[in-house]
């Protein structure tokens, strides 16, 4: 979550998460028809779409791709950024539910792709593993010279989705846990999280480089999705990688661990832009990212994982609200 983002699939017409099949092994490995497919979703007629072609073989002249990661939330923002972008004119064609940074950066390095939503810290160590932690200004500037001609991020909102280190209430006070490095001399602590954790920074060779914490992962590959929660709650493990905006924190009054060392970079929201966003296009994009805080997206993702809204439905009635889309 390469250091991106695994899918965390939808829920059929609304989104959210499909259903997974039953735990595989100690691996508890999640299966997903969407998040198996060898389909390329590029060559595929985007649901939804404005101004692409009839015959489903592409964007019209001039329409503007813009794509998600296989992800709930992530989709949502490019579904903001859809509508700001229609509303001012521009012709959009959708290309959701991607995959992983491995599958999009080359397209969108290649032009099949014009914007999707990212994520500052993540990003960055995709680019360069070496990155070293700052603010999300910082990042920002740094990504300035990572990213690949061509490409450049926009200006980021505060809305921030962060991996993490999460627990139970019950094992958080049983252990007297409130940041990372209280977990420095817990014996037998696994975390559930995406294959991919074991490799990234902030894995348990960053754990254990910057706090001294012994970590196994534990893999679930959904993303904090309700598998990764269901071993965390059944006691499979003793922590999770949640992603800090999804509603399930708060609704299982979970214990996110404080991170004062910054070993996982910040994740503002990011949008990632090919050289056809224009000022104008630019200009529509920023009016979302100055308004979206953590607290707008936790709400945003909530009407998604609880009240199984579409994505198209939960943007309009946001951006309605906070009079995005003209009267």
């Amino acid at each position: 979550m390469t250091a991106s983002r695994t899918p965390r699939p939808s829920r059929g017409p609304a989104l959210g998460r499909r259903s997974f099949a039953a735990l595989a092994g100690t691996g508890l490995v999640a299966a997903g028809a969407a998040a198996c497919s060898n389909e390329d979703p590029l060559a595929k007629e985007s649901g939804s779409s404005s101004g692409g072609s009839s015959d489903g073989g592409g964007p019209a002249t001039g329409a503007l791709v813009i794509g998600s990661q296989q992800y709930y939330s992530n989709e949502i923002i490019a579904e903001l950024f859809a509508q700001v972008l229609e509303n001012s004119g521009a012709s959009v064609e959708r290309q959701y539910q991607i995959g992983q940074r491995d599958v999009y950066m080359p397209e969108l390095e290649s032009g099949a792709i014009d914007l999707l939503p990212e994520y500052l810290g993540n990003l960055l160590q995709y680019l360069d593993e070496s990155a070293a932690t700052g603010t999300a200004d910082d990042l920002a500037t740094a990504l300035g010279e990572a990213l690949p001609d061509g490409l450049r991020v926009l200006p980021h909102a505060e809305a921030t989705d962060q991996d993490s280190y999460t627990t139970t209430k019950d094992f958080a006070s049983q252990n007297q846990l409130a940041a990372i490095g209280d977990l420095a001399g817990v014996e037998d602590l696994k975390i559930a999280a995406n294959p991919e954790f074991e490799e990234r920074p902030y894995g348990p060779q960053g754990a254990k480089s910057v706090y001294d914490a012994d970590i196994t992962v534990v893999p679930v590959s959904d993303s904090g999705g309700p598998l990764t929660l269901q071993a965390l709650l059944d006691g499979t493990t003793q922590l999770a990688d949640i992603y800090t905006a999804d509603p399930s924190i708060a609704e299982n009054d979970l214990v996110t661990l404080e991170d004062p060392e910054s070993m996982i970079l910040p994740q503002n929201v990011a949008p990632l832009v090919s050289e056809r966003i224009d000022e104008d296009a630019a200009a529509a994009i920023k009016t979302v990212t100055d308004v979206l805080t953590t607290e707008e997206l936790i709400a945003l993702n909530t009407k998604s994982v609880t009240d199984k809204q579409d994505s198209a439905t939960i943007a309009k009635a946001w951006l309605t609200e906070k009079g995005l889309l003209g009267s």
